[in-house]
C-alpha cells in the first residue's frame, strides 16, 4: 500500500478521515509543515517514502522537472485540481482509489494526475 504525505492546500479533515480508515497518509499540519516552501514539502516527502498530493500544480509541475533533471529520486507527486469543501466526498473516492488501486512502484519518480483514478 502507498503512503501519501498531503501539503498544505490539502485541507486536514481528509487526512483525518482516511487515517480513522486505517489508509497511511499524513498532513502537513500534523507533522508541522504547514508554511515551508514547496521544495521543502516535496523533500520532506521523499525522505520519509510518502507520495505527495497537492493541488498546487503551478509549483509542483516544474518541481517534478528540476527534480528529474537532478536525478534526485522521490515516492511521487500526485496533482489534482483544487476541490471546493462541498467536494470532499469525491477527493476522498479518488485518494482511496488511488490508494487501492496502485503500489509504491507505480508511484516512484512519477508525476500522476489524481483525476485518472475515477
Amino acid at each position: 500500500m502507498i503512503a501519501l504525505y498531503l501539503d498544505e492546500n490539502i485541507p486536514p479533515l481528509v487526512a483525518n478521515t482516511l487515517q480513522d480508515e486505517r489508509y497511511d497518509v499524513v498532513s502537513a499540519h500534523e507533522v508541522g509543515m504547514a508554511g515551508k516552501p514547496d521544495d521543502e514539502q516535496l523533500r520532506y516527502a521523499a525522505a520519509n517514502g510518502r507520495a505527495i498530493l497537492t493541488f498546487n500544480q503551478k509549483h509542483f509541475r516544474p518541481l517534478y522537472d528540476e527534480w528529474w533533471f537532478e536525478g534526485r529520486t522521490h515516492s511521487g507527486i500526485i496533482l489534482s485540481r483544487e476541490f471546493k469543501i462541498d467536494e470532499i466526498a469525491e477527493l476522498l473516492r479518488l485518494i482511496r482509489n488511488l490508494i487501492e488501486r496502485t503500489q509504491p512502484e507505480d508511484l516512484h519518480d512519477s508525476l500522476t494526475f489524481l483525476q485518472q483514478y475515477r
